[in-house]
Protein backbone atom coordinates (compact mmCIF):
# COMPACT_ATOMS: atom_id res chain seq x y z
CA UNK A 1 0.00 0.00 0.00
CA UNK A 2 2.84 2.56 0.92
CA UNK A 3 4.39 2.17 -3.22
CA UNK A 4 0.84 2.50 -4.28
CA UNK A 5 0.00 5.70 -2.38
CA UNK A 6 3.23 7.61 -3.86
CA UNK A 7 2.31 6.16 -7.42
CA UNK A 8 -1.12 7.76 -6.95
CA UNK A 9 -2.62 4.25 -7.81
CA UNK A 10 -4.27 3.22 -4.74
CA UNK A 11 -6.69 0.15 -6.14
CA UNK A 12 -10.47 0.83 -5.42
CA UNK A 13 -11.38 -0.64 -2.33
CA UNK A 14 -14.15 -2.72 -4.90
CA UNK A 15 -10.76 -4.67 -5.97
CA UNK A 16 -10.44 -6.17 -2.06
CA UNK A 17 -13.43 -9.01 -2.77
CA UNK A 18 -11.42 -10.22 -5.68
CA UNK A 19 -8.39 -10.36 -4.01
CA UNK A 20 -9.80 -12.21 -0.96
CA UNK A 21 -11.66 -14.95 -3.63
CA UNK A 22 -8.18 -15.33 -4.58
CA UNK A 23 -7.05 -16.08 -1.00
CA UNK A 24 -10.16 -18.37 -0.52
CA UNK A 25 -9.30 -20.28 -3.98
CA UNK A 26 -5.72 -20.74 -3.25
CA UNK A 27 -6.20 -22.27 0.20
CA UNK A 28 -9.43 -24.38 -0.95
CA UNK A 29 -6.37 -25.81 -3.51
CA UNK A 30 -3.69 -25.82 -0.85
CA UNK A 31 -5.78 -25.95 2.93
CA UNK A 32 -2.90 -24.68 5.55
CA UNK A 33 -2.41 -27.20 8.66
CA UNK A 34 -2.77 -26.13 12.19
CA UNK A 35 -2.16 -29.09 13.97
CA UNK A 36 0.96 -28.06 14.94
CA UNK A 37 -0.07 -24.89 16.86
CA UNK A 38 -3.68 -26.57 17.86
CA UNK A 39 -5.22 -29.81 17.24
CA UNK A 40 -8.59 -28.30 17.67
CA UNK A 41 -7.90 -26.25 14.76
CA UNK A 42 -7.85 -28.53 11.66
CA UNK A 43 -7.13 -26.77 8.39
CA UNK A 44 -7.94 -23.53 6.66
CA UNK A 45 -10.94 -25.50 5.30
CA UNK A 46 -12.23 -25.98 8.53
CA UNK A 47 -12.51 -22.24 9.43
CA UNK A 48 -15.53 -19.43 8.89
CA UNK A 49 -13.08 -16.90 7.94
CA UNK A 50 -10.15 -16.44 5.42
CA UNK A 51 -6.92 -16.52 7.84
CA UNK A 52 -4.86 -13.21 6.18
CA UNK A 53 -5.31 -9.91 6.92
CA UNK A 54 -5.87 -6.90 5.40
CA UNK A 55 -4.09 -3.68 5.65
CA UNK A 56 -5.98 -0.30 5.34
CA UNK A 57 -5.00 2.98 4.96
CA UNK A 58 -7.53 5.13 6.31
CA UNK A 59 -6.60 9.08 5.45
CA UNK A 60 -7.20 7.38 1.83
CA UNK A 61 -10.34 5.19 2.09
CA UNK A 62 -13.54 5.64 3.32
CA UNK A 63 -14.79 3.33 5.70
CA UNK A 64 -18.33 3.23 4.14
CA UNK A 65 -16.88 1.76 0.82
CA UNK A 66 -14.94 -1.09 3.03
CA UNK A 67 -18.14 -1.33 5.21
CA UNK A 68 -20.23 -2.02 1.62
CA UNK A 69 -17.47 -4.88 -0.11
CA UNK A 70 -17.78 -6.79 3.31
CA UNK A 71 -20.90 -6.44 4.00
CA UNK A 72 -21.73 -7.97 0.61
CA UNK A 73 -19.40 -10.78 0.89
CA UNK A 74 -20.87 -11.55 4.27
CA UNK A 75 -24.58 -11.42 2.98
CA UNK A 76 -23.08 -14.19 0.24
CA UNK A 77 -21.81 -16.65 2.91
CA UNK A 78 -18.71 -15.51 1.95
CA UNK A 79 -15.31 -16.46 4.65
CA UNK A 80 -13.75 -12.80 5.78
CA UNK A 81 -10.61 -11.62 6.87
CA UNK A 82 -9.69 -12.80 10.21
CA UNK A 83 -7.85 -9.71 10.92
CA UNK A 84 -7.75 -5.87 9.99
CA UNK A 85 -4.94 -3.77 10.01
CA UNK A 86 -5.37 -0.52 10.56
CA UNK A 87 -2.96 2.83 9.92
CA UNK A 88 -2.18 6.24 8.66
CA UNK A 89 -4.83 8.24 10.41
CA UNK A 90 -5.18 11.76 10.38
CA UNK A 91 -5.58 13.77 14.19
CA UNK A 92 -7.12 13.20 15.83
CA UNK A 93 -5.74 9.62 15.27
CA UNK A 94 -8.09 7.91 18.31
CA UNK A 95 -11.28 8.90 17.07
CA UNK A 96 -10.71 7.91 13.56
CA UNK A 97 -9.38 4.72 14.73
CA UNK A 98 -12.25 3.90 17.09
CA UNK A 99 -14.90 3.95 14.35
CA UNK A 100 -13.27 2.41 12.12
CA UNK A 101 -12.91 -0.45 14.45
CA UNK A 102 -16.42 -0.63 15.78
CA UNK A 103 -18.27 -0.52 11.87
CA UNK A 104 -15.81 -3.40 11.58
CA UNK A 105 -16.54 -5.13 14.58
CA UNK A 106 -19.99 -4.76 14.14
CA UNK A 107 -20.43 -5.72 10.40
CA UNK A 108 -19.72 -9.15 11.10
CA UNK A 109 -22.49 -9.83 13.96
CA UNK A 110 -22.01 -12.00 16.82
CA UNK A 111 -22.58 -15.27 15.21
CA UNK A 112 -19.90 -15.00 13.13
CA UNK A 113 -15.69 -14.89 13.74
CA UNK A 114 -15.03 -11.29 15.70
CA UNK A 115 -12.17 -10.17 13.13
CA UNK A 116 -8.73 -8.58 15.54
CA UNK A 117 -8.09 -4.96 15.06
CA UNK A 118 -4.47 -4.27 14.71
CA UNK A 119 -3.15 -1.10 14.47
CA UNK A 120 -0.01 -0.09 13.76
CA UNK A 121 1.85 2.50 16.01
CA UNK A 122 4.94 4.86 15.66
CA UNK A 123 4.27 7.91 18.41
CA UNK A 124 5.92 5.69 21.39
CA UNK A 125 4.00 4.94 24.60
CA UNK A 126 1.98 7.71 25.64
CA UNK A 127 0.04 6.96 21.88
CA UNK A 128 -0.09 3.36 22.63
CA UNK A 129 -1.62 3.73 26.16
CA UNK A 130 -4.14 6.39 24.93
CA UNK A 131 -5.22 3.72 21.74
CA UNK A 132 -5.07 0.63 24.47
CA UNK A 133 -7.44 2.21 26.83
CA UNK A 134 -9.74 4.10 24.18
CA UNK A 135 -12.48 2.33 22.66
CA UNK A 136 -11.05 1.11 20.14
CA UNK A 137 -9.81 -1.95 21.74
CA UNK A 138 -7.08 -2.90 19.84
CA UNK A 139 -6.42 -6.56 19.52
CA UNK A 140 -2.68 -5.83 18.78
CA UNK A 141 -0.56 -3.18 18.50
CA UNK A 142 2.67 -2.67 15.58
CA UNK A 143 4.89 -0.51 17.46
CA UNK A 144 6.70 0.42 14.31
CA UNK A 145 10.26 2.14 15.12
CA UNK A 146 12.54 4.43 13.00
CA UNK A 147 14.81 1.85 11.09
CA UNK A 148 11.37 0.98 9.47
CA UNK A 149 11.05 0.86 5.55
CA UNK A 150 7.95 2.53 4.08
CA UNK A 151 5.86 5.16 6.43
CA UNK A 152 5.68 6.00 9.67
CA UNK A 153 5.49 9.02 12.08
CA UNK A 154 7.62 11.41 11.59
CA UNK A 155 8.98 12.35 15.13
CA UNK A 156 10.38 8.50 15.93
CA UNK A 157 12.53 6.40 17.68
CA UNK A 158 14.32 2.66 17.18
CA UNK A 159 12.35 -0.09 18.87
CA UNK A 160 15.17 -0.38 21.40
CA UNK A 161 13.93 2.30 23.66
CA UNK A 162 10.20 2.26 22.69
CA UNK A 163 9.25 -1.48 23.27
CA UNK A 164 10.24 -1.72 26.69
CA UNK A 165 8.96 1.31 27.74
CA UNK A 166 5.58 0.98 26.05
CA UNK A 167 5.27 -2.82 27.64
CA UNK A 168 5.62 -1.00 31.03
CA UNK A 169 3.14 1.82 30.79
CA UNK A 170 0.67 -1.04 29.03
CA UNK A 171 1.10 -3.21 31.96
CA UNK A 172 0.80 0.05 34.55
CA UNK A 173 -1.99 1.65 32.48
CA UNK A 174 -4.02 -1.61 32.14
CA UNK A 175 -3.99 -2.52 35.61
CA UNK A 176 -4.97 0.64 36.92
CA UNK A 177 -7.75 0.50 34.92
CA UNK A 178 -9.69 -2.06 36.39
CA UNK A 179 -11.79 -2.71 33.70
CA UNK A 180 -10.61 -6.14 32.93
CA UNK A 181 -9.77 -5.30 29.26
CA UNK A 182 -5.91 -7.27 28.25
CA UNK A 183 -2.69 -6.00 27.13
CA UNK A 184 -2.86 -5.98 23.52
CA UNK A 185 -0.53 -8.21 21.78
CA UNK A 186 2.73 -6.06 20.72
CA UNK A 187 4.31 -6.63 17.67
CA UNK A 188 7.85 -5.11 16.46
CA UNK A 189 8.39 -3.38 13.53
CA UNK A 190 11.29 -1.57 11.89
CA UNK A 191 15.13 -2.75 10.71
CA UNK A 192 14.36 -6.77 11.61
CA UNK A 193 14.71 -9.27 8.91
CA UNK A 194 16.25 -12.31 10.49
CA UNK A 195 16.17 -14.42 13.32
CA UNK A 196 18.63 -12.06 15.70
CA UNK A 197 16.49 -8.79 14.94
CA UNK A 198 13.31 -11.60 16.02
CA UNK A 199 14.36 -12.96 19.41
CA UNK A 200 16.18 -9.00 19.74
CA UNK A 201 12.50 -7.77 19.85
CA UNK A 202 11.36 -10.21 21.96
CA UNK A 203 13.49 -9.74 24.51
CA UNK A 204 12.54 -6.26 24.43
CA UNK A 205 8.81 -7.38 25.00
CA UNK A 206 6.91 -8.05 21.75
CA UNK A 207 5.34 -11.48 20.75
CA UNK A 208 5.59 -11.12 17.29
CA UNK A 209 7.55 -9.24 14.63
CA UNK A 210 6.87 -7.50 11.33
CA UNK A 211 9.78 -8.04 8.45
CA UNK A 212 8.09 -5.62 5.71
CA UNK A 213 11.77 -5.25 4.12
CA UNK A 214 12.67 -9.02 4.26
CA UNK A 215 9.51 -9.90 2.43
CA UNK A 216 10.38 -7.25 -0.66
CA UNK A 217 12.40 -10.31 -1.76
CA UNK A 218 10.12 -12.99 -2.08
CA UNK A 219 8.33 -14.14 -4.86
CA UNK A 220 5.34 -14.07 -3.76
CA UNK A 221 5.20 -10.02 -3.16
CA UNK A 222 3.84 -8.01 -6.18
CA UNK A 223 6.34 -5.30 -7.10
CA UNK A 224 5.90 -2.53 -9.61
CA UNK A 225 8.98 -3.51 -11.95
CA UNK A 226 11.70 -6.35 -11.15
CA UNK A 227 14.05 -3.69 -10.94
CA UNK A 228 12.67 -2.87 -7.83
CA UNK A 229 13.44 -6.18 -6.15
CA UNK A 230 17.48 -6.13 -8.06
CA UNK A 231 18.32 -2.90 -6.30
CA UNK A 232 16.38 -4.43 -2.91
CA UNK A 233 18.98 -7.43 -2.98
CA UNK A 234 22.14 -5.25 -3.84
CA UNK A 235 21.85 -2.91 -1.46
CA UNK A 236 24.35 -2.61 1.58
CA UNK A 237 24.63 -0.46 4.96
CA UNK A 238 21.54 -0.25 5.47
CA UNK A 239 21.91 2.77 7.76
CA UNK A 240 23.80 4.66 5.03
CA UNK A 241 21.80 3.57 1.95
CA UNK A 242 18.27 4.12 3.46
CA UNK A 243 17.18 8.08 4.31
CA UNK A 244 13.66 8.98 6.06
CA UNK A 245 12.47 12.10 3.77
CA UNK A 246 9.17 13.87 2.97
CA UNK A 247 10.35 14.25 -1.18
CA UNK A 248 9.48 10.58 -1.81
CA UNK A 249 5.70 11.49 -1.57
CA UNK A 250 6.33 14.57 -3.66
CA UNK A 251 7.18 13.23 -6.88
CA UNK A 252 4.32 13.22 -8.34
CA UNK A 253 2.69 15.92 -7.07
CA UNK A 254 2.04 17.66 -3.31
CA UNK A 255 2.31 15.36 -0.63
CA UNK A 256 -1.17 13.68 0.25
CA UNK A 257 0.32 12.21 3.37
CA UNK A 258 -0.70 13.74 6.90
CA UNK A 259 1.72 15.87 8.09
CA UNK A 260 3.11 13.73 10.97
CA UNK A 261 4.17 10.89 9.12
CA UNK A 262 7.25 10.53 6.48
CA UNK A 263 8.84 7.51 4.81
CA UNK A 264 12.12 5.39 4.85
CA UNK A 265 13.55 4.50 1.23
CA UNK A 266 16.68 3.63 -0.66
CA UNK A 267 18.85 7.13 -1.41
CA UNK A 268 17.76 7.94 -4.56
CA UNK A 269 19.06 11.22 -7.38
CA UNK A 270 15.98 12.81 -6.56
CA UNK A 271 16.58 12.51 -2.74
CA UNK A 272 20.30 13.53 -3.53
CA UNK A 273 18.94 16.97 -6.29
CA UNK A 274 16.89 18.34 -3.27
CA UNK A 275 19.26 17.73 -0.08
CA UNK A 276 22.13 17.82 -1.52
CA UNK A 277 21.81 20.11 -4.43
CA UNK A 278 18.55 22.17 -3.76
CA UNK A 279 17.42 21.94 -7.14
CA UNK A 280 13.58 23.27 -6.92
CA UNK A 281 10.99 20.34 -6.59
CA UNK A 282 9.26 21.41 -9.92
CA UNK A 283 12.51 20.09 -11.65
CA UNK A 284 12.52 17.04 -9.94
CA UNK A 285 9.58 16.19 -10.64
CA UNK A 286 10.21 16.79 -14.29
CA UNK A 287 13.17 14.26 -13.58
CA UNK A 288 10.73 11.99 -11.99
CA UNK A 289 8.74 11.76 -14.83
CA UNK A 290 10.83 11.10 -17.25
CA UNK A 291 12.43 8.72 -16.00
CA UNK A 292 9.59 6.70 -14.93
CA UNK A 293 8.51 6.10 -18.40
CA UNK A 294 11.90 4.86 -19.18
CA UNK A 295 11.63 0.49 -19.68
CA UNK A 296 12.90 0.24 -15.90
CA UNK A 297 10.36 2.40 -14.53
CA UNK A 298 12.72 4.54 -13.07
CA UNK A 299 13.97 2.27 -10.70
CA UNK A 300 17.39 1.53 -12.36
CA UNK A 301 20.68 2.34 -10.86
CA UNK A 302 21.41 4.47 -13.89
CA UNK A 303 18.18 6.55 -13.58
CA UNK A 304 17.11 5.99 -10.03
CA UNK A 305 14.56 8.39 -9.23
CA UNK A 306 11.59 5.84 -8.62
CA UNK A 307 10.79 5.66 -4.91
CA UNK A 308 12.03 1.53 -3.70
CA UNK A 309 10.74 1.80 0.03
CA UNK A 310 13.09 -0.13 2.15
CA UNK A 311 14.27 -0.29 5.95
CA UNK A 312 17.77 -0.50 7.56
CA UNK A 313 17.54 -4.34 8.26
CA UNK A 314 18.01 -4.50 3.72
CA UNK A 315 21.80 -4.75 3.42
CA UNK A 316 20.87 -8.45 5.39
CA UNK A 317 18.59 -9.13 2.40
CA UNK A 318 21.11 -10.33 -0.10
CA UNK A 319 18.46 -13.71 -1.74
CA UNK A 320 15.18 -14.57 -2.79
CA UNK A 321 13.32 -16.47 -0.68
CA UNK A 322 9.81 -18.45 0.07
CA UNK A 323 7.89 -16.31 2.44
CA UNK A 324 6.97 -19.70 3.94
CA UNK A 325 11.00 -19.71 3.82
CA UNK A 326 11.96 -16.93 5.71
CA UNK A 327 8.93 -17.57 8.49
CA UNK A 328 10.36 -20.97 9.15
CA UNK A 329 13.88 -20.04 9.25
CA UNK A 330 13.02 -17.03 11.38
CA UNK A 331 11.17 -19.74 13.88
CA UNK A 332 14.21 -21.84 13.84
CA UNK A 333 17.01 -19.30 13.59
CA UNK A 334 15.00 -18.01 17.39
CA UNK A 335 15.05 -21.55 18.64
CA UNK A 336 18.85 -21.93 17.67
CA UNK A 337 20.01 -18.42 18.89
CA UNK A 338 17.94 -19.35 22.58
CA UNK A 339 19.80 -22.44 22.94
CA UNK A 340 23.16 -20.88 21.89
CA UNK A 341 22.92 -18.31 25.02
CA UNK A 342 21.53 -21.44 26.78
CA UNK A 343 24.78 -23.12 26.98
CA UNK A 344 26.82 -19.89 26.99
CA UNK A 345 25.04 -18.62 30.16
CA UNK A 346 25.46 -22.73 31.28
CA UNK A 347 28.71 -22.79 30.86
CA UNK A 348 29.97 -19.48 32.53
CA UNK A 349 31.84 -18.24 29.33
CA UNK A 350 30.74 -14.78 28.30
CA UNK A 351 31.27 -13.19 24.49
CA UNK A 352 31.89 -9.62 25.99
Amino acid sequence: MDRTTTDRTIPPVSTLDSWLEAVDRSLAAEPLSYNKVDDNLGTSQDLNYLPVGVGLLVSFMKLSDVVNVLGTRLANYKKPPAVFWLFAAKEPSIDSYSEWARELRKLYGQERYTPQVWIQVGGGAMVAKELALSDVRPDALSIQGSDAGGHGIERGASLIGQLPEVNDVLNKALSEAGDGRKIPHLLASGGIVDARGALAALTLGAQGVVMGTRFLASPETIVPHPEYQRRILDARDGSQSTIRAKVFDELRGPNAWPVEYDGRALVSNSWRDLHEKGVPIETIRDGHREAVAHEDGGYGINSDRAVIWAGTGVGLVNEMKKAGDVVRETRQGIRALVADLHRTLDTGRSRL
